[in-house]
């Protein structure tokens, strides 16, 4: 229900809830400048899985992000930066197939994130405004889930994605100083993916060692609320979806395998500050 509604509101992405912190009093008349520092605690649900007839592998799991950035704004332009990582795992959601016993402790997790962001305001109302979005977004993920089911079985991740992002933005002034945020947006990434398996120590022969480019989706709605001149505090849920194909399937052995598919999908409700100098 949550992916419905996000699709179907008008919709972007976090770095114009940078722009919004820093508006006074609901005014979309008065004119913010100057620099300021953000960061948020998110708790975030991670899907990615790689199937292939040689195959089938994914990485499910839930984990706190802490980021922090800064940003400046004139008038109608902002430019920032963010950099993103994970502060604890919480869970997995991998289970072992032959005793549905959850992997939990025994998947390593390691996910850092660094941003570049854009911001231009298109038009504005009395209450309401609507800004185009441009991010450039890198982000490497390390992982590893081990468990035993007659034998030791060790899976090994790695995936980097490289990429760029164009997005709409609406908001609209709510209640007394707050602010709805809502976008929506598409991403043009690059992926870089590496995955093989081990039994008892020993590498299967089939593993992946290729990149490939690839169209995603991604949308986010946020509230905003000016608690004084200088802070404020946000709140905010987003999804990014993306799916790349043709992924070469490698033998140890010089076999011939079918190609693979990758599909990450990402959920994450935020709690942060911003504070404007």
């Amino acid at each position: 229900m949550l992916f419905y509604i996000l699709v179907f509101l008008p919709i972007l992405l976090e770095a114009v809830t940078k722009h919004e912190r820093y508006w006074e009093e609901q005014s979309f008349k008065k004119k913010a400048k100057g620099f300021g520092i953000h960061t948020d605690v998110g708790y975030s649900s991670y899907l990615i899985e790689l199937h292939s007839s040689e195959m089938d592998s994914a990485i499910d799991y839930d984990v706190l992000e802490t980021s922090i950035g800064f940003s400046y704004v004139k008038e109608k332009f902002l430019v920032g930066a963010y950099t993103k990582f994970v502060s604890d795992e919480i869970k997995s959601n991998m289970y072992v197939v032959t005793t549905q016993a959850p992997l939990n402790n025994w998947a390593r997790i390691d996910k850092d994130e660094f941003a570049l962001y854009a911001n231009y305001i298109l038009a504005e109302g009395d209450k309401s405004s609507w800004a185009v979005n441009s991010i450039y977004r890198y982000a490497n993920l390390n992982a590893s889930d081990a468990y035993d089911s007659f034998f030791n079985y060790i899976s090994y991740f790695e995936y980097q994605t490289d990429g760029v992002a164009l997005s709409l933005a609406y908001q609209r002034g709510m209640l007394e100083k707050g602010m709805l945020v809502s976008h929506i947006g598409l991403l043009y990434s690059k992926a870089e993916v590496s995955m093989s398996e081990s039994i008892n120590g020993h590498f299967q022969d089939s593993f992946v060692d290729d990149s490939v480019n690839a169209l995603g989706f991604k949308a986010s709605l946020a509230y905003n609320y000016a608690y004084s001149k200088n802070l404020s505090l946000h709140f905010r849920t987003d999804i990014w979806k993306q799916q790349f194909n043709s992924l070469a399937v490698k033998s140890r052995v010089g076999d011939t395998l079918p190609s693979a598919s990758l599909k990450e999908q990402s959920y994450t409700t935020y709690f942060g500050v911003a504070w404007k100098f």
